[in-house]
């Protein structure tokens, strides 16, 4: 999961929405990422904004379920 979710945040931080959604789109997001289509509206809107994870985390919430989180910041 975590390298999945790397992937995706590099294309988010070098302002690549094609290439996130790409990620996103194969399986229906399999990751199951709350507000992934306001990310995508996010970079599509604004084309030159460069992003930066702040941080990253993942909480386990019980033996069969995770729930992972990022912090950015964009600049443009």
């Amino acid at each position: 999961m975590r390298r999945s979710d790397q992937e995706r945040l590099e294309r988010v931080c070098a302002a690549d929405a094609a290439g996130f959604f790409e990620l996103v789109k194969p399986d229906r997001d399999e990751l199951r990422w709350c507000g992934y289509s306001s990310l995508y509206t996010f970079l599509q809107a604004v084309p030159g904004a460069r992003g930066r994870v702040l941080c990253y985390e993942q909480w386990n919430i019980d033996p069969m379920s995770v729930v992972s989180f990022a912090g950015m910041e964009f600049r443009v």
